[in-house]
């Protein structure tokens, strides 16, 4: 009697089991428009199968990687996947992307870090809305603009250098700070180094000649 049951459901026990089955990647392929194919070692065969992902996320991964396969309607769907070398741990109720070379974006608490060589963003319009905003550079900061503009005061606490400087029109500046400068200050076209004054050239000062240029002190 038993061994007529265990005959009976063999066949379907072959199905159950295959439901779901763990293997590993040996082969990804895929391009924009297709849907991703995943060549998988099973315990028995090498499958052909797909994946199935989230709409709006994508991922490849590498080979090697353990993967779920599910068998629905003939057809072989990886549902999960991961890269146990890969791995980033990451605490309770928190959430890590990261790639097969450890860069990641953490979302941890109030904080959300970004962690890669290069960060790059291609953008019609970028903005950063913040109470406080901090660039820390340790070698240099870098704008590379036809124009910058800042609508209100901007303060240096280090040195500020210009190789050229030109206001707009009908702009002034007002300072009440001593202003050194190892070059020539010109105003309306009259150098301040080397504007000469005139000067009468006898008693009378019926009529002048012009002086030397300033002489700068030290």
């Amino acid at each position: 009697m038993f061994s007529q049951f265990k005959s009976f459901i063999q066949p379907y026990k072959e199905k159950i089991d295959n439901l779901l089955k763990f293997g590993k990647i040996t082969l990804v392929s895929g391009a924009n428009g297709q849907v991703q194919k995943i060549q998988v070692k099973t315990l028995r065969n090498i499958e052909d199968t797909q994946k199935a992902g989230q709409f709006g996320f994508n991922s490849k991964a590498p080979a090697g990687s353990r993967v779920v396969v599910a068998e629905i309607s003939n057809e072989k769907i990886v549902i999960s996947n991961e890269h146990i070398e890969s791995i980033i741990d990451i605490s309770s109720g928190n959430t890590v992307i990261y790639n097969q070379s450890g860069h990641t974006i953490k979302i941890e608490g109030d904080t959300i870090t970004a962690t890669a060589p290069n960060i790059i963003s291609n953008c019609t319009n970028f903005t950063v809305n913040s109470t406080n905003t901090t660039i820390n550079a340790s070698t240099k900061f870098t704008v590379n603009s036809p124009l910058s503009e800042f609508s209100d005061l901007v303060n240096s606490l280090g040195l500020l250098s210009a190789l050229n400087y030109s206001g707009l029109s009908g702009s002034s500046m007002t300072t009440n700070v001593n202003l050194v400068t190892t070059g020539d200050v010109i105003a309306s076209g009259v150098s301040l180094v080397n504007h000469p004054h005139n000067q009468g050239n006898d008693s009378l000062g019926a009529s002048e000649v012009p002086t030397d240029a300033p002489t700068p002190t030290a």
